[in-house]
Formats: C-alpha cells, sequence, structure tokens
C-alpha cells in the first residue's frame, strides 16, 4: 500500500512535469542531454534507436543466430550512448531499466517513481510494436516514450504516462474512489472480431477509462503549445487526435457500459476477482460467455449482443466486497459500480463532445479556434474536479 508520502511525491513529480517554470516541463521541450554534446549524440542515439528497431522488425527474416548476435552489439551500443549522456541504465527483460543514479534529469524523475514503486524502463521493442510510451499497471512500469530518449526532450507523451501512474496509485486509497472508476478496463481479445464497439486504431481491443483523464491532460499541453506556436501542424494534428480519442473513449465506455448492465441484471455473466499485490484493492472481472442462448435472448438489443467475449474489469476497496460473499451479492455489487460510472461518464460527455467538435476542423490554430478548444477543455476539467470532491464528499459521509 502507497504511503500519504508517496502519494505526495506523485503529486509533486506530476506538477514538475505540468509547470512550465520548472527544469522538467514538458511544453517548455526540456533537454535532457548536455548542450555540448546535444547534435552529435541525438543523432548517433537516432540512428541506433533506428537500427535496433529495424533488427527488432526483421528478426523474422534473419537467422537466430545473426539476430541475436546484431541484437547484443547494438544494445551494447545504445547503453554506451545512454552512459555517455549521463544515464545510467541496466539490461533487463524488459529492456533497459534506468537507474536512479547521478544528476540526469531522467535519473532524478526515477528517484521520484521508485520511491512510489513505480520502475522506469526504456522499451525499443516496445517501440519496434509502434508504441512509443506506455503505463504497465500490472508491473508498475512506465515505459519512457520514443521522443524523450531519441531527442533528448521530454515530449507530451511522458506526462500523460505518469499521470496514468499517478491515477492508478492514487485508487488505491480510500479517498481515490473517482480515480477507481476510471481504472475500469475493458478487453475484447476473446470477442469475434478482437474490437471493442465504437473504437478503432490503438485502443480498438484494449483500454481503460483513465484514458480520458490522461488524454485530457495531454489535450491541456498541447493546446498550450499551440498558443506559443499557432502554426505547429503537429501540434493542430494532435489536438485534432485528442479530440477524437477522447469521444471515442467516453462514447464506447457508455456502449458497452449501458450493454454490460443489461447482462449483469440479466446474470448472464461470470465473475472474476484479483487482488493487486500490496493493496487493498480488488479487480472485479466480468466475462460475457460466447454463448448461442445468450446471443438468441439478446437478438433485440444489438449493443448488448455485440459484447460476447468481452472482459471488463471494475476496481473495488476490499472493505467493499459483500460480507454475504455469493452471486446474488456480487450481481449488486457490479449493477452498482456499472451505474456509478455511467453516471460520471454522462458528466463528462457534453464537455468532451464540444471538444471534438472544436478541435476537428482544426487546420489552423486560429484565435477563434482556439478559445473554443480551450473553453471545451476548462468545462471538461472542472466538471471533473467537482466530480472528484463530490464523490469525495460522499466517500467522507459514509466512513
Amino acid at each position: 500500500m502507497f504511503t500519504a508520502k508517496q502519494w505526495a511525491f506523485a503529486g509533486l513529480l506530476l506538477s514538475a512535469l505540468l509547470n512550465s517554470s520548472t527544469a522538467a516541463a514538458a511544453p517548455a521541450c526540456v533537454d535532457l542531454f548536455k548542450p555540448s554534446q546535444k547534435q552529435s549524440l541525438e543523432a548517433r542515439v537516432k540512428s541506433t534507436i533506428k537500427d535496433i528497431i529495424q533488427n527488432e522488425r526483421s528478426s523474422k527474416f534473419t537467422d537466430h543466430f545473426t539476430y541475436l548476435a546484431t541484437k547484443e552489439v547494438l544494445n551494447r551500443k545504445f547503453q554506451n550512448l545512454l552512459d555517455e549522456a549521463g544515464l545510467s541504465v541496466r539490461e533487463s527483460w524488459k529492456g533497459f531499466e534506468i537507474l536512479p543514479e547521478g544528476t540526469h534529469p531522467l535519473a532524478k524523475m526515477t528517484r521520484s517513481l521508485n520511491r512510489m514503486g513505480v520502475r522506469v524502463v526504456i522499451s525499443i521493442d516496445l517501440w519496434a510494436k509502434g508504441a512509443w510510451g506506455a503505463f504497465d499497471v500490472s508491473s508498475r512500469t512506465l515505459f519512457v516514450d520514443y521522443n524523450t530518449v531519441a531527442t533528448g526532450k521530454v515530449d507530451l507523451t511522458m506526462p500523460h504516462e505518469i499521470r496514468h501512474a499517478y491515477n492508478e496509485m492514487r485508487s488505491h486509497f480510500s479517498e481515490g474512489s473517482y480515480e477507481r472508476v476510471f481504472q475500469t478496463k475493458f478487453i475484447a481479445f476473446d470477442m469475434p472480431n478482437q474490437r471493442l464497439p465504437g473504437m478503432k486504431g490503438l485502443y480498438e481491443a484494449y483500454f481503460t477509462l483513465d484514458e480520458i483523464l490522461a488524454h485530457r491532460q495531454s489535450a491541456v499541453l498541447t493546446l498550450r503549445n499551440l498558443q506559443r506556436n499557432p502554426l505547429d501542424e503537429q501540434m493542430m494534428e494532435f489536438a485534432k487526435k485528442h479530440g477524437e480519442r477522447l469521444k471515442q473513449f467516453a462514447d464506447s465506455g457508455l456502449s458497452i457500459l449501458t450493454g454490460l448492465k443489461k447482462i449483469v441484471e440479466a446474470g448472464n455473466h461470470k465473475f472474476t476477482l484479483s487482488q493487486e499485490a500490496g493493496t487493498d484493492v480488488v479487480g472485479v472481472g466480468i466475462v460475457v460467455p460466447h454463448s448461442r442462448a445468450l446471443l438468441q435472448e439478446l437478438a433485440n438489443d444489438t449493443v448488448a449482443a455485440s459484447l460476447l467475449g468481452l472482459k471488463a474489469e471494475v476496481s473495488v476497496l476490499q472493505s467493499e466486497l459483500p460480507a454475504d460473499f455469493n452471486k446474488k451479492s456480487m450481481q449488486q455489487l457490479l449493477l452498482s459500480k456499472l451505474d456509478t460510472t455511467i453516471a460520471e461518464l454522462e458528466a463528462l460527455h457534453p464537455s468532451i463532445n464540444e471538444f471534438f467538435e472544436a478541435t476537428k476542423a482544426m487546420e489552423q490554430a486560429s484565435p477563434a479556434r482556439l478559445a473554443a478548444a480551450e473553453s471545451a477543455l476548462r468545462r471538461l476539467s472542472e466538471t471533473i474536479a467537482q466530480r472528484r470532491k463530490i464523490m469525495q464528499l460522499a466517500e467522507q459521509t459514509l466512513q
């Protein structure tokens, strides 16, 4: 279980990344390499990363001995480049784990995250698969994004992934009821087309509702960068992409939860329990079985019928589990949690739609378009803060 002190470290770290006046502010594009080395080192790092990714992607078509020998040489070269940048790492099966040693900015960040039980890893294998950065909840591992390592500047991805780590940690506290709601996850790997309703692209087979909170933060940073440079085409694309994704998460989440509620009400589900190590949090899994009888029963409900094979999970505290543990009492708990989650998504939906409309046609960041997007995002942020406070007050009343 995380301590209040560790929670405070998380908040301080997140504030440092978001505050443009600090040395680690993402919007300021902080240099992580020494200025005298920057250009040469950046070019060599990029070249080596490119070679490692190419070696990984061609591994299926290359003699295995040649692949392993090349990988060893390139990994040693990459580790030497990181050492030249002043960053100490050690190889692990996940990649290169950053050590909390020295004065390098990423080492300082790692020290803070390690205090929270979060490891920081550079995984080029992950980049080779098209994911530039990630946070793995099960192993509490933050995978550093490609741009931060390749260019020596903190990228927008880093605060996004640290937000996931912060929210996951906060969800372990009794005060983190709002964050627990958004730890709800949906998994489509056993569904017929392995695609969640309404989703496409990177998140079509799996996402957590916490993506809404993390993408909101990324959108704030993106608009902040557009204020500085309204002609930045990459940031305009990022703004549009964040609008699209926020809408997808909200629309798909509501659709899945509404259909799932009907399935749970009818008792046509299975549930599982999994304790998160070192915490009081229990993951309650909901499994929608593949069943011809269930498909026939849901014939008139296309949304619910599309969920066959779905796996979902909601997070609850150990103390919330019913004392009279049985299928009926668990059904009541699940329906209560589904209702709460639906209500929270419905509360955010109007401002998410507003942000989507403001950004979808953003061919140029005109003052009017930026103002509309900022206004919608401000309403979304205010709604999140209000709903979190309401939920915390309700928790305090029950205690």
